[in-house]
């Protein structure tokens, strides 16, 4: 999420994070995109142990490694560095748990047929990235932006959780298959308007990895347009440096999660 301006035309960029997160709490997200600092990354033990197993996934797409025992070396290298570099906020689990989970996701990885198909497919493409504009209404421009994890003849998304994935949830609300089946559309690397997260449980032992297939229709896609006009439309007129509306219900309004809480419903709640 971010505006840009140049002359009288101003640019907003979204993200289908930060569309989640606006649709969550609008002043969460001025704060997160605006306030704090963006050269910084703001890990918490959930976000850490993700990226991690993404960097060694992305090992796999590419040939790199080859060996469940080399993965699971890849993302503990990976969350080690993040939490020396980045620092973790421990909310959920400390950093020996989240180590445990990459020996079981490991070799998860490569028993599961559909990952490894993915990882041979001939038209791979991996950590895609998108910067599409939209469109233009008077002088405003909207431009959705992202990275795909992989991209064969539909798109592939990595998730850790600590449950299962709501299969029936997923497909009602998602906005991430929505943007990124719209992306890779535009950008012709696939005709099907298919998106399938392959989620990773947090579990030590025999995890099963959890594949969830999504489509999406053009009515979809505009319905996601229309909503990023009215973000874009909100922004513009509200500015950055003024409070957005403040919503506390939701299981992320808590000081666990939200790292604008005591400057928000923390300062009333005790």
């Amino acid at each position: 999420m971010r505006i840009e301006t140049d002359g009288e035309l101003t640019r907003v960029y979204l993200r289908q994070s930060s569309i989640n997160t606006f649709m969550k709490c609008p002043e969460r997200a001025r704060h997160e995109f605006f306030l704090l600092d963006r050269e910084k990354q703001y890990y918490t033990d959930a976000s850490a142990t993700g990226q991690a197993l993404h960097h060694g996934l992305e090992g796999v797409m590419r040939g790199l490694i080859n060996e469940p025992r080399d993965l699971e070396a890849s993302c503990k290298l990976a969350l080690r560095h993040i939490n020396r570099v980045d620092g973790i906020r421990f909310v959920q689990n400390d950093l020996d748990t989240c180590m445990k989970f990459y020996r079981g996701w490991s070799e998860a990885t490569f028993a599961n047929v559909a990952i490894m198909d993915i990882a041979s497919s001939p038209d791979l493409r991996v950590e895609e990235p998108f910067c599409l504009l939209v469109g233009q209404r008077d002088n405003v421009e909207l431009w959705f932006e992202g990275k795909m994890d992989a991209v064969t003849h539909d798109v592939v998304d990595w998730k850790t959780a600590a449950r299962k994935y709501n299969e029936h949830e997923a497909d009602r609300w998602h906005i991430q298959p929505t943007m990124y089946v719209w992306a890779a559309s535009k950008l012709l690397l696939t005709t099907n308007r298919g998106f399938r997260y392959f989620v990773f449980p947090k579990v030590q032992k025999n995890p099963v990895i959890q594949e969830v297939s999504i489509r999406r229709s053009l009515g979809s896609t505009q319905f996601l347009i229309e909503q990023g006009w009215r973000i874009a439309d909100f922004m513009i007129k509200m500015g950055t440096d003024n409070p957005w509306p403040v919503n506390d219900q939701h299981w992320l309004c808590s000081e666990k999660w939200c790292l604008n809480w005591a400057g928000c419903k923390g300062q009333y709640v005790h």
